[in-house]
Order: C-alpha cells, then structure tokens, then sequence
C-alpha cells in the first residue's frame, strides 16, 4: 500500500511537471526574428500596409511610417481612415509627469495616452531603481490611446498578431493638451482634447489616485458635438499595453504574459481563460456591458487591466472587447526603441546591462494588447458639465494585500493556484503573511511557516514513525512463518496473501499508518509549489546570500549557462538544493533497516528520491528550497527523537518481559 502510495506521490509530481512545461500559460506565436538566424519579413520598419506577408492594405498616403527609435512619427498630413474622421492639425508634442504615493505616470499628447508608468516602491531587484512597468514599446499602441475608427478586431484569420492594422489620426497626431480645462477642475487631472472635422470633440481627463496601495488610474472620456449628432460615440480603448514583463533568473515557473479576462459577477476567469493560440481572443458584450469585469494582461507578479468598478455599481459602458499579440516584423523596431528609451528617458545603458537587455529582448517577444469599445457620451455644444465615461485601469504588483482592497475585488480572481486546492495554498500563504509582519522579513518568514507548519505536524510524525517501528518489530518475529508461507505458495500469489493475512491477524499485526503523513504533505507540498511562484512579496526579496527569493539561491553565479537542458540549467551553484540532499540522506542513515521486504524496497525508492527533487527544484524558487531544506531538517530531528522513544519502548517491553 505505502509502495502504491510513494508511486503516487512521484507520479503526481511528474504530472504537474510535465503540464507546466508542455502548456504553460500560451501566448501568441512568434514570428521568425532576425536575431534567431531567420529570415525576417521585409519591411523591418512595421508598416503594415507594406507587409509583404499579410494581406494587402487599403491605400493611405496620409499614414505616417513608423517613427525611428526613441522619437515620435510623423504628423499624417492628410486623410485617413474615413473623410468623416479627418483630423485636426497635429498639436505641439507635450508631455506631462503626475505622481501618485505608489505610481510615477508620463501622460503624453501623443494619442491623449499613457507613454509609461513606473512603480515607486517595487524597486527593480539588482539596481534597486522603480520597476518601469509599462513602456512606450510602440508611439500608436500606448496605454490609454483611443481609436474611434477601430471598434473591430483587425487581425489575420489564423494568427494572434495583429496584422494590416493602419492606426487612426486620434493615434498618430498629437492631442492638445488643455490646461485651461485642467484649471477648471478641482482634481489634479490631466487634460487632452481632439477636434475632429465632423463636429466632434473628444477630452480624456485622466486622474491619478491619492491613497497610497492604490495602483488604478483613472479615465474620464467625454465628447462634444457642434451640431447633430449621436448620443454615444464607440471608440476603441487600449486597456492594457505595453507591459515589459520582469526579469527572471529561474527556469521553472518563468513569467509570461497571458490576456485574462473575466465575466459575469463569479470568481472565474473567462472568456477562453487565456489566449491559446487562437486568432484573437474577443467577446461581444451588446446589450450586457456590466458583464466584462476584467480586461487585461498578467505576467507571474505584474498587472496592466482594465477593470469594473463594483463599488459604485455601474456598469461599464463597453460594448466589445477583444485582445491581440504583437506582429513579429516590429519586434526588431520595438526592441530598438526600448534600448534608446531606457537610455535616453532612464539614463540606463542595456549594454552593460545584461538583465536590462534581457528583460527588453524577451519581453517584446510577448507584448499583448487588450482593447475595449468604450460607449463615449456626446454632449450639445455649451454644456457646462459633459457627461463622462469612466473606467478604471490596473497598472501594478499583484500583490495579495493590494488585491485584497475592495476596490480590487473583480481582480482577485486572477490569483489562482493551479497545483494544489486554493483553501490550502491561502492557509499556507496566510500563516507566511503571519510570521511576515512580524519578523520583517521574507526569508525568515518562510522559515518560520516551515517550523509552524511542520512543528504542528510533529506529534502525528512521531506517532506515525514510532507505529511502523513496531510494525517492523512484529514482523520481524514473525518472518520464519512468513518466509515458510512464501516458499509454500510460490505459485499462487492469491492463497499467498490470504495465509500471509491470517498469520498477521493471529500475531496481532496490523496496517502501519505512516503513510498517512505522506497523504498530508502531498497537498502542502503542491499548494507551496504552486504558491512561493507567484508570491510577490517574494520577488526582489534578498535574504542571506540569496539575492532574489523569487529566482534560486545562486551561491556562485557563473555568468552563464555551463549546461542548459531546458528544465535543468547549470549557470550557478544553488546550495539551497544541495543542502536539502545532504540532510536528507543523512534522515535516510539514521533511521533502522526494515524486516518487511515492501518497507525495505520502499526505503531504496526513498533513497533516489531527494535526488530527483533537487534535479528539478534547481533552478526553481529559493523560497521553496528553504522550506525543503528546513522540513528536512525537522525530519532529521524526529528521527532521533523517535529512536529514543523507540528504544525506550522496548527495554520497557524488555523488563515487563
């Protein structure tokens, strides 16, 4: 039984294993990039129109080509996307700086957007700067731009990239910046404006939050008619874009950025969950807009989304949402810029800067976007106060506390525990936050779970070794009639395990009940697997000589990879896993040679078991090797105090006798 239950134990493990390699959360897929030895499409400079590759695109003169690195393009001097959405003469490049307690935000005219958004307090691990979150990979796919000729998907059948996709005058002008509506407003808000040829004003008032832990920012849109017009105007909304996933030193668990959307008022992600490699991921919401709870895109620690505000009640005026990934042929483009920006916005030089450079390289590679339909109100000309659209976008850690917010609520959800039941992760993480709070410290707080966790499940330990101690024992005394039953029945395994049965009930020995503590550590062990990755209290986090808890211990970093198998790499000396060998081989000495043949052929696969662990948790989280090393630790001090005890039982037994 115990056999079966250790096969289990392996099996289940090899399972989880082989799912999170073979379907990890998909994304797009990437065209052939130069870098990799291909050939790359022609027209490395990303006009769509010019793609040999994708289908032909309408005739736009007027469309400006994409800008050079570092610099915005061109103002479209003509048409474009429709005589009735003829633009206004492109404004003066501004661009404007707001801060909020956790959030460092640059509005530009460029499109009315977002142009980045770093976080103060999540210091980038290494160089101990804020983390800049959304960048400006790409001047017409910025955070917050809006297109009012785009309220469709425009992608190529067959691919997540978008494709043929020419960007509207409200994404390639500049918008005003007006700051004489910005004084008529008692917020700090920041104001751009667009006057369209066909009557129509657009103004996006954007807002920054003034609590600290607070990581939404705030998007009012209005517009106003100079004559007839509509009562609403669709226009699209980039929700989420431009998040640069972090840097990760690890190669288990390592992060990609998945779309996510959500819903309905249940706590389950939807709409297809994620993008698996279908043409675009999209919903129609007509007639049901409170239905779309969150839109976004999700890396293992960082957030960029929209989502609904249920604290008021209202439903959000979306009537379509959809998501796509980056086309291949601008990743050269949207790398290059991003090295000049970082260099020239950031003083960061990514030459020297190996995890910098890493991070743009490999981050561009899956760069999603998340668009909504926002239903914006049109008011008659004069209106002192235009009605306005809001929604609100998540830009920052997903963090557990901060996600706990009220405010937060629809984006919980997106914290899920694929391995192990969501109770038991919460609980683990929950006694984590516990020793957290207290001590200070994430290192000592995993330790510290591991000695509460484990030291709680001591006396059962005991109990459960000390049962199989005497289950040896009494088969022991009894394997001369064992051995005779099995030299008799040899040919008959079936009589043989009815006789062996009935000579365990006359000598009173039963089932031994240690493998009940393996049923119990099986799901803490998955909830921990599945938990200590996502966990961004974690992340950046040093503790000892472990630079980042998120990524493995590194005592001796070599620079590079020595052997790279996927799973395995050899790029560092990970004591953390070393040590947890160590220690348990030395558990495996300590304890006595079993009479029973099934514990003792369970004792040799243990053996090679401590050994498998540390070859795939190497390069895993140095968080979950802590608990590893400190629960083997805890075995190795059971082990002695059930051999005391054991001992002391039988010169008992001995004296009685």
């Amino acid at each position: 039984m115990e056999r079966r239950m250790l096969l289990a134990v392996v099996l289940s493990f090899v399972a989880v294993t082989a799912w999170t390699l073979l379907f990890p959360p998909q994304r797009t897929k990437p065209t052939p990039d130069p870098a990799d030895g291909q050939e790359a499409p022609e027209n490395p400079g990303g006009d769509p129109a010019a793609d040999p590759g994708g289908p032909a695109a309408p005739a736009n003169p007027g469309n400006p080509a994409p800008a050079a690195p570092g610099s915005d393009p061109a103002p479209a001097p003509g048409p474009a996307n429709g005589g009735a959405h003829q633009p206004q003469a492109d404004a003066p490049r501004v661009t404007v700086e707001r801060e909020s307690p956790e959030l460092d935000v640059t509005f530009t005219s460029q499109g009315g957007g977002i142009e980045s958004v770093s976080l103060r307090t999540a210091l980038e691990p290494g160089v101990e700067k804020p983390l800049d979150l959304v960048v400006p990979a790409d001047p017409h796919m910025l955070l917050g731009q809006s297109d009012s000729s785009l309220v469709t998907p425009t992608v190529a059948p067959g691919g997540a990239d978008r494709q043929n996709e020419t960007p509207g005058p409200e994404r390639t002008l500049h918008w005003t910046h007006d700051t004489a509506m910005e004084a008529a407003t008692p917020e700090d808000d920041v104001v751009f404006t667009f006057q369209r040829t066909d009557g129509i004003k657009l103004i996006k008032r954007w807002m920054l939050p003034t609590e600290e832990r607070r990581y939404d920012i705030s998007l009012k849109m209005s517009a106003v008619r100079t004559g007839d017009g509509p009562d609403a105007l669709p226009v699209g909304l980039l929700v989420s874009s431009g998040m640069l996933r972090e840097a990760f030193e690890g190669t288990f668990g390592s992060p990609s950025t998945i779309v996510v959307m959500r819903q309905g008022q249940d706590d389950v992600i939807s709409g297809g969950q994620l993008v698996h490699g279908m043409p675009v991921m999209e919903i129609a919401l007509e007639g049901i807009p409170e239905h779309l709870r969150v839109l976004g895109v999700h890396s293992n620690y960082f957030l960029t989304a929209f989502f609904a505000d249920t604290i008021n009640g209202k439903p959000s005026p979306i009537s379509r949402a959809w998501a796509t990934g980056e086309q291949g042929s601008l990743r050269p483009v949207m790398q290059a810029r991003l090295l000049d920006w970082f260099k020239t916005a950031r003083q960061r030089d990514a030459t020297g800067d190996e995890r910098l450079k890493k991070r743009i390289l490999d981050g561009v590679n899956q760069m999603h976007h998340a668009w909504a339909v926002l239903q914006v109100p049109v008011a008659a000309a004069g209106t002192a106060t235009p009605a306005e659209a809001e929604v609100r976008i998540f830009t920052g850690p997903s963090d557990r506390s901060v996600l706990a917010q009220d405010v937060y609520a629809p984006l919980r959800p997106v914290l899920t525990y694929p391995s192990a039941p969501d109770a038991v992760t919460r609980f683990l993480l929950w006694i984590y936050d516990l020793w957290r709070n207290l001590l200070g410290s994430a290192g000592l707080a995993v330790i510290f779970m591991t000695l509460t966790v484990r030291g709680g499940l001591m006396p059962l330990s005991i109990r459960n070794q000390l049962s199989m101690r005497r289950y040896s024992r009494k088969v022991a005394k009894v394997k001369p009639k064992l051995q005779q039953l099995q030299q008799k029945y040899a040919a008959n395994p079936r009589k043989l395990r009815e006789e062996q049965m009935k000579l365990y009930r006359e000598h009173g020995i039963g089932f031994p009940s240690g493998c009940l503590m393996m049923v119990i550590q099986i799901p803490i062990f998955f909830a921990l697997f599945s938990g200590l990755r996502t966990e961004y209290t974690l992340w950046g986090r040093p503790f000892a000589w472990i630079r980042d808890l998120a990524g493995p211990d590194k005592l001796i970093d070599f620079g590079r990879p020595l052997l790279d198998l996927g799973l395995f790499r050899f790029d560092a000396i990970n004591i953390l896993p070393i040590l947890m060998v160590v220690i348990s081989i030395l558990h495996q000495r300590s304890m006595p040679k079993p009479a029973d043949e099934q514990q003792a052929q369970q004792m040799r696969m243990m053996k090679w078991m401590p050994i498998f662990f540390a070859f795939l948790l190497y390069n895993y989280t140095a968080a979950l090797a802590l608990y590893m090393v400190f629960s083997a630790l805890i075995g190795l001090i059971e082990a002695r105090i059930v051999r005391a005890k054991d001992e002391a039982e039988v010169a008992a037994a001995a004296a009685a006798a």
